[in-house]
């Protein structure tokens, strides 16, 4: 705004920044959409290396080893970063993997580059955090075997967000054979 005058949504995302005890990421919005893109994009490619018992075990693994967000107490639910997952998986081997998600982390990093501006990025070196639903965790803390209800993709349920109604590589489904990444690490027997 002229003047140097902040929108009210930069001033409420400043003041949320500065005062949260946690680390706070403000994206600007009309990056989200880009975002989701690659993220699509990269959970596609991601799907696409677990073709038996072997890569699934490995990739449901590795998705425990990034960055993950739960709640300290259980039943709960893990969340995994998704830029910890694009700077993991940028060094992949298999080149179109490595290509997906070095543009998801681009994209991360492009939703919330004017946001330092606004006082949100005020830590040095502060990777943007956003994370994504991985599995409930039951009661004993372990990972439960199935997912809500409400987060399995079902085209007969109209009050599911626009993510899940949206996505077609990360959430599972109502039938588990989607090709979808987490109906391939989750519901798929090999």
């Amino acid at each position: 705004l002229p003047g140097g005058r902040k929108t009210d949504s930069e001033a409420a995302a400043q003041a949320m920044a500065q005062s949260a005890p946690v680390q706070t990421t403000v994206f600007v919005n009309r990056e989200l959409a880009s975002v989701f893109e690659a993220f699509e994009a990269f959970s596609k490619e991601l799907s696409l290396t677990v073709t038996d018992f072997q890569s699934q075990k490995r990739v449901l693994d590795e998705l425990c080893r990034v960055k993950t967000y739960s709640y300290t107490q259980n039943p709960c639910d893990i969340y995994a970063d998704i830029f910890s997952m694009a700077q993991f998986y940028k060094t992949s081997e298999q080149q179109s993997l490595s290509k997906a998600a070095e543009k998801l982390e681009q994209k991360l990093l492009a939703a919330t580059e004017d946001t330092e501006a606004i006082g949100a990025a005020a830590v040095q070196n502060q990777k943007p955090g956003l994370g994504v639903h991985l599995i409930p965790k039951s009661a004993s803390g372990a990972m439960a075997a199935v997912h809500s209800l409400d987060y399995i993709k079902d085209e007969n349920r109209t009050d599911q967000c626009a993510f899940i109604k949206e996505s077609r590589w990360w959430v599972p489904t109502r039938n588990g054979q989607s090709g979808s990444l987490l109906d391939r690490i989750f519901y798929t027997s090999y």
